[in-house]
């Protein structure tokens, strides 16, 4: 049986020597070397009388690695497998260790040297070391749920036409014509049609001026600039629809105001009720706009609570300063990337080692607040995915098709990972919350709006800063 020898070089570092003796695969050697006899077909021999001395000086060298790689892979698997330490990455070979020549001529114990890293140990006490975290709590007002309704109507609503009274939601298609420098329509001009939300047009004098039209009426506009960003690819590839024109768009064109179309609100009935919160026992506005209130404050406790995590988070690696074995883990990340070179290494380390350092905080408390994810908890996060994204349809309500969806999705590993985060998040922040000392203070959407975007910003900014650090440090 191979030699397995761990040595400590601190305590985030270890080298590990594998001995694999010639009495652990010499068996196995000629057992493989005997398949290949039995299906080798060499000229002048019968099929599975090839001399063995033959077959050996064949084959020799190639089934002397791979055996000799199977009981190593074999005793590196069970060393993983055994460890009672929380290795990092997965081990590599030193970087002093020689190739080495399989020679079945002359058989001998082989030596492979690896190194490891070793995770840092540390215990999590108490939660924020006395840090006192802010809660934002979003006030929905009135005016909120209002938009909320109406918008709904709106996306529910059919478009109709109509000819005059133009206003700033409505949907314009302008047929418009190259003019020349006399402003008159080009014979062999540009010429196209297109719609926009009269809203959308970036120039408020020709907003204005659009409003005091009818279907149609003549104006001059420019199509540079329209909207934004209307600039010379959007307009040639939007509006003019050549994608192989080449040179400027012509400073003036004519626009006709072609039709005029208005999104008619839907009327607030049970079956605008129904589609809009399925099963729901909603059967008039005031229920309607209670249920969209809970909603919205649902929908902003969730970004506040996202928020606070955060901050817990940014606590939390403070608090908690993990050394980490940086150069194992580079020379791991070069080794198990091919398309990584040490330049990017440099400059994206800092955020990994900070990414790494807060999985192992994550899995620790984890493990302090004894959390399990079930495959019912991934399926309840993809089923309520999957009835968000049909929320205006009829399938949404669709049990059979919503599982059906489900057990599509229980197929795509990266999916189950992405959800496994998700579900675990949202059980740590559950089980942080009443561990921290926290006060709660409402905010307007606009001021948090505002405070997300500061947060946003200062993180990125840290990950900039760390990035200029380690460029210095090189």
């Amino acid at each position: 049986m191979p030699k397995v020898v761990k040595e400590d070089i601190d305590k985030l570092n270890a080298k590990l020597s594998i001995t694999v003796e010639k009495s652990d695969y010499e068996q196995l050697f000629d057992e493989e070397l005997a398949k290949y006899r039995k299906q080798a077909h060499m000229k002048g021999f019968r099929r599975g009388k090839t001399p063995m001395s033959v077959v050996k000086k064949m084959y020799g060298k190639a089934v002397l690695g791979d055996v000799i790689n199977q009981s190593l892979q074999k005793e590196l698997l069970s060393f993983i497998n055994e460890s009672k330490e929380n290795l990092l990455g997965h081990p590599i070979s030193t970087e002093d260790h020689e190739q080495i020549d399989f020679d079945w001529k002359e058989m001998d114990d082989y030596t492979f040297t690896f190194d490891l890293g070793i995770a840092p140990e540390f215990e999590i006490e108490k939660i924020g070391d006395g840090h006192t975290f802010t809660q934002y709590k979003v006030e929905v007002t009135d005016e909120m749920v209002e938009e909320d309704l109406q918008n709904a109507r709106n996306r529910m609503g059919q478009r109709k036409d109509v000819e005059e009274d133009i206003q700033e939601n409505d949907l314009l298609t302008l047929v418009v014509k190259e003019l020349d420098d006399d402003k008159n329509v080009k014979n062999d001009g540009l010429n196209s049609d297109f719609s926009l939300l009269v809203k959308d047009i970036a120039d408020e004098k020709l907003r204005e001026e659009v409003l005091s039209k009818k279907v149609g009426d003549e104006l001059e506009i420019s199509l540079i600039g329209l909207e934004e960003p209307a600039d010379r690819d959007f307009v040639i590839k939007n509006y003019l629809r050549q994608p192989d024109f080449e040179g400027e768009v012509p400073a003036l064109f004519q626009a006709v105001v072609d039709n005029v179309s208005r999104v008619e609100p839907a009327e607030m009935n049970e079956e605008f009720f129904k589609n809009l919160f399925g099963d729901e026992e909603i059967k008039d506005e005031e229920a309607a706009k209670a249920k969209l209130k809970e909603e919205a404050e649902k929908f902003f406790n969730k970004q506040t609570e996202a928020l606070l995590f955060r901050e817990v988070q940014d606590q939390l690696l403070e608090q908690f300063e993990l050394p980490l074995p940086d150069g194992f883990l580079k020379r791991w990340l070069l080794a198990t990337n091919e398309n990584l070179n040490e330049e990017d290494l440099n400059k994206d380390y800092p955020n990994f080692a900070d990414n790494l350092r807060w999985t192992l905080i994550k899995n620790k408390l984890a493990k302090k607040f004894e959390i399990k994810i079930e495959e019912e908890d991934i399926r309840k996060v993809m089923r309520e995915q999957v009835q968000r994204y049909f929320a205006s349809s009829p399938f949404g309500n669709d049990d059979s098709i919503v599982e059906n969806m489900v057990d599509r999705l229980m197929q795509d590993q990266k999916q189950i990972d992405q959800v496994q985060e998700e579900v675990l998040s949202d059980k740590l922040f559950e089980a942080i919350i009443p561990e921290i000392d926290k006060e709660e203070k409402q905010v307007s959407l606009d001021d948090f709006n505002e405070i997300a975007q500061k947060a946003r910003a200062e993180a990125i900014a840290s990950s900039l800063e760390e990035e200029g650090t380690s460029g210095e440090e090189e």
